[in-house]
């Protein structure tokens, strides 16, 4: 991702994500009567030096899992690192509620 997209905390976020256009477009699809479904998944890294910081980290995954769901028509999925010899993927799960769970 190119540098002028990244933004650092405490400053305001682009009008307009990349994730909030993708959301938007899937919310297109579902409402004009495409077949099918779409699907995203959530990787991220659940190694040991995020352990000061899981909470806030579930806690952001949990809004984020929601939000994405809201967008309707989504499978979602929860792929993890948790090391060297483990790396993890949940099942296809529409539910956020139960993704954030899994978790």
């Amino acid at each position: 991702m190119p540098n002028d997209q990244v933004t650092n905390r405490g400053e305001s976020a682009p009008a307009k994500s990349q994730l909030d256009s993708f959301l938007e477009e899937v919310k297109q699809l579902a409402s004009g009567g495409q077949s099918g479904r779409g699907r995203l998944i959530f990787a991220l890294d659940a190694t040991a030096s995020r352990e000061q910081t899981w909470d806030t980290a579930c806690k952001l995954q949990a809004e984020m899992f929601r939000e994405a769901a809201s967008a309707g028509g989504l499978d979602l999925q929860l792929v993890y690192y948790r090391g060297i010899d483990e790396c993890r993927a949940s099942r296809w799960i529409s539910d956020s509620a139960h993704l954030a769970t899994t978790m």
